[in-house]
């Protein structure tokens, strides 16, 4: 994204591995993007360079989602979840 925050600078395709072909990107804030497939939620970096193929983290299974806010709160089994992604520890 543009640092304006409204545009798009520069675009790229980047493959992912381990993820339903159905996926769909829910939301995305400053960091993190929420993606979901048929079966789960997964968190993925906003922002990667010279990779050609990324791995979103499987943060939970789509059934026990009830709610989803920002990229990275999840409200499962009656509780709030916020999520965090650190692409160096890769955690």
């Amino acid at each position: 994204m543009d640092p304006n925050g409204m545009s798009m600078a520069h675009q790229r395709c980047i493959s992912m591995s381990q993820v339903g072909k159905d996926v769909k990107m829910i939301n995305r804030n400053g960091d993190n993007m929420l993606l979901m497939d048929d079966n789960a939620y997964y968190l993925l970096a906003a922002e990667f360079s010279d990779v050609n193929q990324v791995t979103p983290v499987k943060i939970a299974a789509r059934k026990d989602v009830q709610a989803t806010f920002d990229a990275d709160l999840l409200y499962v089994h009656g509780k709030w979840f916020s999520f965090s992604f650190d692409p160096y520890a890769k955690k």
